[in-house]
């Protein structure tokens, strides 16, 4: 996994709730803790992590739009991570530092700028923002698209269908695909990874 760009951070934070629907986040200091970074990587995944050997989050940009947006306040960003097909709704935010004689400020206009490529940032937030995007959901002929209806989709191969503005189109760079697929085959693991994956679709 190359890395194409990193940011220090002065602070990660994840917005947890527990059974009774009660919220707190918890954080990682990049003072207190090891080096806390954020990465946009060659692959297009966004990872925040402490040190080199811990992943606090993982996100894969591509198509991101659908079901990312983010916020910016001063040196701080704000991501919510919207699950498709349901009104789940995760927050992550983190506040860059200011490092190579850039300050905060303008190490997270940078890191907005390069985000901005991948989702849309919106310039206000409050629960009606948060409400709009969690209601959106994908669809099909007009009709709501369950999860367990897109995995049969994908099991009898009718992904040609129109399924709506979240599932019709790919930004993963069809120069690459022929490149991608040639490099999954040449892995004597790729064959039990679809059966594994062909199974698991079956079971939602």
């Amino acid at each position: 996994m190359l890395t194409a760009k990193v940011w220090r951070l002065v602070q990660f934070g994840k917005l947890l709730r527990d059974n009774n629907g009660n919220s707190n986040w918890e954080y990682w200091d990049g003072a207190n803790d090891s080096m806390v970074t954020a990465s946009i990587c060659n692959d297009h995944k966004l990872v925040i992590a402490v040190g080199t050997d811990k992943i606090l989050e993982s996100l894969q940009l591509w198509d991101s739009k659908c079901w990312i947006k983010g916020f910016k306040k001063n040196s701080t960003i704000l991501l919510l991570i919207r699950s498709p097909g349901t009104k789940s709704i995760r927050k992550i935010r983190f506040r860059l530092a200011a490092a190579n004689g850039l300050s905060e400020d303008d190490q997270a206009t940078e890191c907005y700028t390069c985000l901005s490529a991948y989702f849309t940032f919106e310039n206000t937030y409050n629960k009606d923002t948060v409400k709009k995007f969690g209601e959106r959901k994908s669809t099909k002929g007009g009709k709501n698209l369950l999860i367990s209806e897109m995995s049969k989709l994908m099991i009898n191969g009718d992904v040609g269908q129109v399924l709506g503005d979240v599932y019709n189109h790919t930004t993963f760079p069809t120069s690459q695909i022929r490149q991608f697929i040639t490099l999954c085959l040449s892995d004597p693991n790729f064959p039990g990874f679809v059966a594994e994956v062909e199974k698991q679709l079956k079971k939602i």
